[in-house]
């Protein structure tokens, strides 16, 4: 078959088009397997923070202690962008499809089929692929293929398929037409792993390829420092600080944005400093008498302190154990050793929060490759413009809808930067638990594990929720009892306390249950919160209910929702829904968490179906686990008080 070319947009190739996965070649009624992709690599994502994801992701599959799985570093990933998908005929069993014949043809390589030119050797008709495969959960595929006659002179020139009863695939074998000898059915033992005996599946069964991947919000950081920026706990100090209001003259006075403050060192700072000092002892008694006192060992420390703030003082080391002495995370005091992984993902949440409502903080005409950053804008902002309220004056009943359910702050967030990452494949059954995970082939022959990238830019609609609120709530669920109360006055006071009571470790794997009761309890109120938001947003922005996503940040504590589009420019729905629609968007969300078709057994079971708070897997960053509509409305007999009653509000 001559080469031939079909366009795909780069969303349909990540997701239906991952290498060893099979497709339809429509135009000439044929099945594919993709044989490689022709890629890019990508340097320009937070790559310490993805490795982290998809290491967090392979400690739920079987094969979780082999390689490349095990003990997977940002060292061992290779980022890359596909930009070419190339496929191969398979499986590469054919039969002719003339009913008084059934010849069977079965090959090594897809350019031995040239030499048939599609038709029966027997009597001419046309063949057709056998449209079944075989699948193991081990991650194997294998074409079905008849076994040779074990009379040596016929071999494989005589073997027939026999379907006689067309309706039954499982019944289907080959045979030699010249003995009648069996050659083979339509199972055969695993050949990777040689475990057990695998049965057929329809070429477009999806348990024939399960892609393995996420979707996240990756904000880039400015890339002139990130090589210098200490990750881990330096990191999530600086940020836990700029969230806490800490470093705001930093960031006014000094002008250094979070990643300068990531890479700045106290000796850099001291080395600046006296760089400063010479240049103006210089200008004072002039360059050759300073050199020749720098020769000769003077000590100029005297001269140096009319120099001395010229260079202002904020550090890495200074912000980080000021931070310290402040903040204590709460696997630090459980002795987790999994400490960093907290620092990990508090850093992508605050860094993710921080950057998307108060937009970059440095000068983005200095950067270079920073178009990516996203634009907020908030709805304190959006109600000062006059010519808004005048063209839209509904708009001035926002902040009272918001309250309504609690929410403090929003914000609308253009040109939000999401990575949809793919790192491997499944087969023969969905369940993690019960199935290896395969790491896709290096598109050069690398050891590096290579992970599919594809950045797109989206809105987002960003909600702060009250923490006021939530402690309040958490108070009268009996929730905090051994936990010393924020002083709900002080929102440094409030931030601190989520920071501090919110275990994130908790949070990084969605298929385990939350241990840890106050996280527990955080993130399934914000997750409800969330869902019922997302189900009634859809009618109100135009856009499918498949085509939200949302972002849980219980540390802060907000809520993402955000455009899932992935066809590389935003629509604009959620733009609309916060100008020109939050009124009636509150409004139908409060009326329909009140009640579920399948009450009172959906109110007094989970109090979450999927006729009320579930969405489809693609939509819930939480497979739809954690979800209580009683959270929100009340419920079990009194047991559980309502987030969005009038009393917290």
């Amino acid at each position: 078959m001559a080469d031939s070319e079909m366009k795909r947009g780069l969303a349909q190739v990540m997701y239906r088009f991952g290498p060893e996965s099979l497709f339809d070649y429509g135009r000439r009624g044929l099945s594919m397997k993709v044989s490689r992709w022709e890629t890019d690599k990508i340097d320009s994502l937070d790559a310490n923070y993805v490795a982290e994801q998809i290491a967090t992701h392979a400690s739920s599959f079987r094969n979780d202690d082999e390689d490349p799985w095990v003990d997977l570093t940002v060292d061992d990933v290779d980022f890359r962008r596909p930009n070419r998908v190339v496929g191969s005929l398979y499986p590469l069993t054919m039969y002719c499809q003339n009913r008084s014949c059934h010849r069977v043809v079965s090959k090594k390589e897809p350019s031995h089929f040239v030499y048939t030119n599609g038709e029966c050797p027997e009597c001419g008709g046309e063949l057709r692929q056998l449209a079944f495969v075989l699948v193991h959960d081990c991650g194997n595929m294998m074409s079905i293929n008849p076994q040779p006659c074990s009379n040596p002179d016929h071999g494989y020139d005589h073997i027939y398929l026999n379907k006689q009863n067309i309706n039954d695939p499982l019944s289907w074998y080959f045979y030699c037409g010249e003995c009648g000898d069996f050659c083979g059915n339509m199972s055969k033992r695993c050949t990777k792993c040689n475990k057990e005996r695998v049965y057929f599946r329809p070429i477009a069964s999806n348990s024939v390829y399960y892609s393995q991947g996420d979707v996240l919000v990756n904000l880039p950081i400015d890339q002139r420092y990130s090589g210098e920026i200490e990750y881990g706990e330096s990191w999530a100090r600086i940020l836990m600080a700029a969230h806490l209001g800490d470093l705001d003259d930093v960031v006014e006075e000094e002008g250094k944005t979070y990643e300068e403050l990531g890479r700045m060192t106290t000796d850099e700072r001291d080395a600046k400093r006296r760089e400063k000092q010479i240049e103006e002892l210089k200008e004072k008694v002039g360059a050759e008498q300073v050199e020749k006192m720098i020769e000769s060992g003077v000590d100029l420390g005297d001269v140096f302190d009319v120099a001395e703030d010229t260079i202002k003082g904020s550090t890495r080391e200074e912000v980080v154990e000021e931070n310290r002495e402040r903040v204590e995370v709460p696997s630090q005091r459980g002795g987790d050793s999994d400490v960093d992984q907290a620092y990990s993902t508090l850093s992508h949440e605050l860094f993710t929060y921080l950057r998307s409502t108060q937009g970059y903080e440095g000068n983005l005409d200095a950067t270079d490759g920073m178009e990516r950053q996203p634009t907020p804008l908030s709805l304190d902002g959006l109600l000062e413009q006059d010519d808004f309220l005048e063209s839209n004056p509904e708009a001035e009943v926002y902040p009272e809808k918001l309250q309504k359910v609690n929410i403090a702050s929003a914000w609308v967030v253009d040109n939000l930067p999401l990575l949809n990452y793919t790192f491997g494949f499944t087969r023969d059954r969905p369940e993690r638990s019960r199935t290896d995970l395969q790491p896709f082939p290096h598109p050069r022959g690398e050891d590096s594990t290579p992970v599919y990238v594809d950045q797109t830019p989206s809105e987002a609609i960003v909600l702060q929720v009250d923490r006021s609120a939530i402690i309040e709530w958490l108070d009268e669920k009996g929730t905090m009892r051994g936990v010393e109360r924020p002083d709900t006055d002080d929102e440094s006071d409030l931030k601190e306390w989520f920071l501090e009571n919110v275990d994130t470790n908790e949070l990084r794997d969605h298929y385990s249950p939350i241990e840890d009761d106050l996280t527990r309890e955080v993130y399934t109120l914000l997750h409800s919160m969330s869902h019922a938001l997302m189900r009634t947003a859809s009618g109100q922005c135009g856009l499918d209910s498949n085509s939200i996503s949302e972002y849980v940040m219980p540390s802060i504590p907000a809520i993402f929702l955000y455009a899932s589009s992935t066809e590389h420019f935003s629509l604009g729905g959620m733009h609309t829904l916060f100008k020109t629609r939050i009124h009636p968007w509150v409004d139908e969300t409060i009326a329909d968490v009140q009640q579920c078709v399948y009450d009172p057994v959906c109110e007094h079971e989970d109090g979450a179906c999927h006729a009320c708070l579930h969405m489809s897997e693609v939509a819930c960053e939480g497979a739809n686990g954690n979800l209580d509509r009683r959270y929100l409305v009340g419920g079990d007999r009194g047991r559980i008080p309502a987030f969005w009653e009038s009393e917290y509000v």
